[in-house]
């Protein structure tokens, strides 16, 4: 539950804050600056993670994609068992 709240918050908090300032002026000045990003071309999207890793980590970044999805399950294996800790459980510490 807290976590929703502090989410929604995070949020909230920027939008309140610029309509406090700018008032109803605000999301139009929103709406014009979503208009002035005309840089890329979202046919690339997809790849972006996947590039930002390799020019940042080299093959240890992609390779990590690769690595740790086996450890989330293997690590949550157990408490998918468990009647005391089901679920993703094992994965929050105790």
């Amino acid at each position: 539950m807290w976590a929703g709240a502090g989410a929604a918050l995070a949020l909230l908090i920027p939008i309140l804050a610029g309509l406090a300032v700018a008032g109803p002026d605000y999301w139009r000045t929103m709406v014009a600056f979503s208009g002035t990003v005309n840089q890329g071309n979202y046919a690339e999207g997809w790849s972006l993670p996947w590039e930002y890793l390799w020019h940042s980590e080299g093959w240890l970044g992609p390779g990590s994609c690769w690595v740790w999805p086996p450890g989330v399950c293997w690590r949550a294996g157990p408490a998918l068992h468990s009647d005391d800790r089901p679920g993703w459980g094992s994965l929050v510490p105790s």
